[in-house]
C-alpha cells in the first residue's frame, strides 16, 4: 500500500486545487468557458496522481475482492463501514487502499500499470473493477473519497499564515512581471530581499513551484484551447481558495 499523502507548504495547492477550481467554477466559466473550466479541473485532478505514486500492483487480492463486492452491489452502507474500520488507527489503511484503487482506475497510464501486474487473477479482478466502476459507480465512491481527502488535508495556523503571505507576494511578483520589471529570478529575489527583508525563507523556490504548476496547467489546457491564458488574478484567487480550504 502507498504511504499516506501528507499536506505541506510545498504541495497544499496541488492537493487542494481541484476543490478550489470547483469553488470558482462560475468565475472560471465566465472568464473563459465551461469547457475550459472542465479542462482546468481535469488537469488539477491529474496532478494529484502525479504528486504521489501509488503501488497498485501491491494491493492484496482479498481486499480487492471485498472492495469489488461492495462497489458492484452498490452497497454504500458497507463501504462506509469499511472506511469506518480505520477509526483509531494511526494510518487510515482502508481509506488509502480504496484511494489506490481509484487512482488506478482514473490513471491515464492504465495499460502500463496492467502490464506490470504479473498475477493474472489479480489483473482480472482489477480490470473488472475498472469496467464497472467507471460506468456505474464512480460518483458515489468518489464523493466519499473527496470528503475524506479534504477533511484530512489541513494546514496548521502557522503554515496557513506563511502560505497566505507567500500567495500575497506571489501576486505582487506576477504584477511586476506583467509590468516588465525584470526577469522571474530578479523579481523573486528583490521581493525576498527587499520587500520581505529575508523574513521568509524559500520565497524564490516557492514562486518557482507556483510558476511551474501554472505553466504546466496553461500548456495542458491550451492543447485544446489555443488562446487560453490564466490571468494573474485567477492564479492568486486559486491559491487563496486552496488556503481557505486548508483552514476549515
Amino acid at each position: 500500500m502507498a504511504a499516506p499523502i501528507k499536506i505541506a507548504l510545498q504541495n497544499y495547492y496541488i492537493l487542494l486545487m481541484p476543490e478550489a477550481v470547483r469553488s470558482l467554477r462560475q468565475e472560471i466559466a465566465a472568464e473563459h468557458s465551461v469547457e475550459v473550466y472542465e479542462a482546468i479541473l481535469e488537469f488539477a485532478e491529474s496532478e494529484i496522481f502525479a504528486a504521489k505514486k501509488f503501488n497498485v500492483d501491491r494491493l492484496e487480492e482479498e481486499n480487492l475482492r471485498r472492495l469489488m463486492n461492495i462497489i458492484t452491489k452498490r452497497d454504500w452502507e458497507s463501504l462506509d463501514k469499511y472506511l469506518h474500520e480505520d477509526k483509531g488507527r494511526d494510518i487510515q489503511i482502508h481509506y488509502y487502499r480504496l484511494l489506490e484503487v481509484l487512482v488506478y482506475i482514473c490513471s491515464s497510464d492504465r495499460d502500463n500499470i496492467v502490464n506490470s501486474i504479473e498475477d493474472g487473477q489479480k489483473q482480472q479482478i482489477v480490470d473488472y473493477l475498472f469496467s464497472v466502476f467507471v460506468d456505474r459507480y464512480k460518483p458515489q465512491v468518489a464523493e466519499r473519497i473527496r470528503k475524506r481527502r479534504f477533511s484530512s488535508l489541513k494546514l496548521s495556523d502557522e503554515k496557513q499564515h506563511r502560505a497566505h503571505t507567500l500567495a500575497e507576494y506571489y501576486n505582487l511578483y506576477l504584477t511586476r512581471l506583467e509590468e516588465g520589471a525584470g526577469t522571474r529570478h530578479k523579481i523573486a529575489q528583490d521581493i525576498s530581499r527587499t520587500d520581505l527583508r529575508g523574513e521568509i525563507k524559500g520565497v524564490r523556490q516557492a514562486f518557482q513551484h507556483y510558476d511551474k504548476y501554472f505553466d504546466k496547467l496553461g500548456e495542458a489546457v491550451s492543447t485544446q484551447h489555443p488562446s487560453f491564458e490564466l490571468s494573474s488574478e485567477m492564479k492568486f484567487r486559486l491559491l487563496l481558495t486552496c488556503i481557505s480550504i486548508a483552514a476549515h
